[in-house]
């Protein structure tokens, strides 16, 4: 059986990945961006709102489109998501998963 969301913030959260498997990421990211304003302290909404540029610039890559606005902004959100947490490992390693996605390391 599967199970459902408690919560409404979850079930949106399984909206905006249901938009990402068909496609549609700026919707879901408009999903995300809303619950980041309604649940401000639950910091992994920002952790999704940094993969979700990642994937869009990942999109626009395989179609030989140069996004260099969602790579940035890919890269600023959870950079700044590890300076307001850094005593949380997991986002450090998106960081590096995001810096390696996009190749923006040394």
């Amino acid at each position: 059986m599967i199970k459902f969301p408690k919560s409404k913030k979850y079930l949106l959260m399984q909206q905006a990945y249901a938009l990402k498997m068909s496609g549609n990421l700026d919707d879901g990211l408009s999903i995300i961006e809303d619950l980041i304003k309604s649940y401000s302290s639950e910091y992994e909404f920002m952790n999704n709102k940094a993969y979700w540029h990642l994937f869009k610039y990942q999109e626009n890559k395989k179609k030989g489109i140069t996004d260099e606005e969602n790579k940035a902004k890919a890269i600023e959100t959870v950079k700044e998501l590890t300076e307001i947490n850094p005593n949380v490992g997991n986002y450090f390693d998106s960081y590096g998963e995001i810096l390696m996605r996009t190749g923006d390391y040394d």
